[in-house]
């Protein structure tokens, strides 16, 4: 472990909320497990604070395409200097929820996708590990087929 302070400059551009953040508690997403301690969830917002253009019956009642959102297929940079040590992108994308009923079935399969990897859980990733400290940074839930870049 390292006392040793990272700076990071913010993955995208444009205007984004967080959510799940260590601001708010540690570990932020309420587990050690895959590196979650100090994630941070950023969200593409619109002026107004909505999170996608459209808002119908699905909004309320299931799942929505990810297309609706508006951080979707949006380009995310590194946020620090440093190697890339893993990339995975073969995931499917996931769809959206913002319904508390389609919420439910997401929570109780989630145990089911922590069993199964750190890919069912992370989806499309890109690990860079920090030159002067032993530090990793993960950019993860990322657009199928986007990733552009090579291990090294």
């Amino acid at each position: 472990m390292t006392d040793a302070a990272v700076e990071l400059a913010l993955p995208f551009a444009g205007r984004w909320a967080v959510q799940n953040s260590p601001a708010r508690r540690v570990p932020s997403h309420g587990t050690d497990l895959m590196g979650e301690r100090y994630a941070i969830d950023f969200v593409a917002v619109d002026d107004r604070g909505r999170t996608a253009s459209t808002r119908d019956w699905r909004t309320f009642l299931t799942t929505e395409p990810p297309e609706r959102y508006l951080g979707f297929g949006r380009p995310i940079l590194a946020p620090v200097a440093g190697t890339v040590v893993a990339v995975h992108d073969g995931e499917p994308d996931h769809v959206g929820r913002r319904s508390q009923l389609a919420l439910l079935p997401y929570v109780l399969g989630q145990s089911a996708r922590v069993r199964r990897s750190v890919a069912a859980v992370a989806g499309n990733h890109v690990i860079v590990a920090l030159a002067d400290v032993p530090v990793f940074v993960a950019l993860v839930h990322l657009r199928a087929g986007s990733v552009a870049v090579r291990v090294g």
